[in-house]
């Protein structure tokens, strides 16, 4: 079980750099919003590997099974799944990890299940 209020925020995205730095952005202030600090900001471009192919998602697995976050931040449930079940099933094999999944809008279990709805502001055009 994690003791930490600290966060990584994950994105898998091919927009352009500047796309990729004010999602990250929003994402951070999420975090930030919730009372976490950001360990680590991790990026994926290519949108069409399963997240388990991907560098960055590998890169979010060792950090949880190192204890070292015990939140995920994504922007939305796209960038970590290709559905309703790889979604549910993700976040659940975080919970059991003990690590809460984040995205802009809500959060799926562990320590912040009870997080708010965000600011409007805070709703992502690419989404």
């Amino acid at each position: 079980m994690c003791q930490t209020s600290t966060a990584v925020v994950y994105l898998c995205t091919d927009d352009d750099p500047t796309g990729r730095r004010l999602c990250a952005e929003w994402c951070e202030a999420r975090a930030v919003a919730e009372g976490l600090e950001v360990a680590e900001v991790v990026t994926d471009a290519n949108v069409l590997l399963p997240p388990a192919e991907r560098p960055g998602w590998r890169r979010v697995n060792e950090l949880v099974a190192a204890g070292s976050v015990c939140v995920v931040v994504t922007l939305n449930r796209r960038m970590v799944a290709d559905g309703p079940k790889a979604w549910r099933r993700l976040a659940a094999d975080l919970d059991r990890r003990g690590v809460a999944l984040l995205t802009l809008r809500r959060s799926v279990g562990g320590a912040a299940a009870d997080v708010q709805e965000p600011h409007p502001e805070w709703h992502a055009p690419c989404q």
